[in-house]
């Protein structure tokens, strides 16, 4: 008699238990704690919020792409973003095919948050992920698995690998997705708390793994659509940068949760964990911009244009600030000026209180932004 080992092998699937115990309870009133609206931004400039919206959106594609093994030019999901949004680019990058894929989904996911789920929303989001992926991965794009192989989840060299997790037969995979497809737009399941049932439904997608490939990313997808719709909004975070920062973690949480067991409590209390990480995370960029904002509207018509230029790029740096601050000899290389003309320019942004003196290093005098 074969041994039973996966979840979905269990006489109670899909219908996952799960307690509130203490440690949910405290992280659920953590996220609403954590999560109450956006101080600042109502008032931003609309360049500036457009801006921090592109900047969620591809930090999210790049690291849900990259939790696979699939690094993606920032520059070129940008761009592509841009185009999607209708915004004009200064710069003429060409986005490759898997940059075009992943920005579109990240497009699509949140435009149509509000939607229920279906199959053919399911399978849009997967051929756009399959861009410029090989010829047998293109070759399954857009539709279900439907080999008879086994579809395994393993590491380690061939000969000796080990099985983290084997997903139902693909003869099973039309009517599981059919069942998961209407666990996610049961009215019932959307009044869960968001966290939850976004842990459940990522966990559940997961387990049937309905692709030959791109699961992963598809998976996260649905855990921002379903925090979007509780929220009524597009998320202002990124949980796919968490999960990257939490992979092995990440993997191994999915394994423990997908064993012989309908109880996903540990799981649950995990996930919401790294809810509340990714909007704790988006707090600082938002804070950030709205910051930045204000800066750009005290100081912008006191500056030239290379003091602008030189700004600009000193805060692409984000919240950890430019790396060893500027110096004189950076600001002539980045405008391409005298150095008498730098060493003026650094002391009237000095003097308006755009930037401030760092302990000298050496006999060089560095600055950082002060805002």
């Amino acid at each position: 008699m074969k041994i039973k080992k996966w979840i979905w092998e269990h006489p109670g699937w899909p219908n996952f238990e799960y307690y509130l115990n203490d440690t949910i309870h405290q992280r659920l009133y953590s996220y609403a704690k954590t999560f109450n609206g956006y101080p600042g931004l109502d008032n931003m400039p609309k360049e500036e919020y457009t801006d921090l919206i592109i900047d969620i959106m591809v930090a999210e594609a790049t690291k849900s792409s990259q939790i696979e093994g699939e690094n993606i030019n920032p520059m070129e999901v940008r761009s592509s973003l841009m185009k999607q949004l209708g915004i004009n680019e200064q710069t003429k990058i060409k986005p490759s095919l898997k940059a075009n894929g992943i920005a579109q989904l990240m497009y699509m996911v949140r435009k149509d948050f509000s939607e229920p789920l279906s199959e053919n929303m399911i399978l849009k989001w997967h051929e756009q992920i399959m861009l410029g992926a090989s010829p047998y991965t293109i070759f399954n794009s857009g539709i279900f698995r439907a080999k008879e192989d086994d579809m395994q989840i393993v590491s380690g060299p061939i000969g000796s690998e080990k099985i983290h997790y084997l997903a139902p037969p693909s003869t099973k995979i039309n009517k599981e997705m059919a069942r998961f497809i209407h666990w996610f737009n049961d009215k019932e399941n959307i009044q869960l708390p968001g966290p939850i049932r976004a842990a459940i439904g990522h966990l559940y997608f997961e387990c049937l793994h309905p692709f030959e490939d791109g699961n992963g990313r598809i998976g996260r997808a649905i855990v921002e659509k379903i925090l979007s719709q509780e929220q009524n909004m597009p998320i202002m975070f990124s949980v796919s940068t968490v999960l990257h920062e939490r992979r092995k973690e990440y993997y191994n949480e999915l394994s423990k949760a997908s064993g012989y067991s309908i109880n996903i409590t540990d799981w649950i209390g995990w996930f919401i964990e790294v809810i509340i990480d990714s909007v704790e995370k988006s707090r600082e960029i938002t804070d950030f911009t709205v910051r930045k904002a204000k800066f750009w509207k005290k100081y912008s018509d006191k500056l030239n244009s290379r003091q602008i230029v030189v700004l600009k790029r000193m805060f692409k740096e984000g919240p950890k600030g430019f790396d060893g601050g500027i110096s004189a000899k950076k600001y002539i290389a980045m405008v391409e000026i005298s150095k008498a003309t730098a060493t003026r320019d650094l002391a009237q942004l000095l003097e308006l209180g755009c930037i401030y003196k760092l302990r000298s290093a050496g006999r060089s005098t560095r600055y950082n932004l002060k805002f």
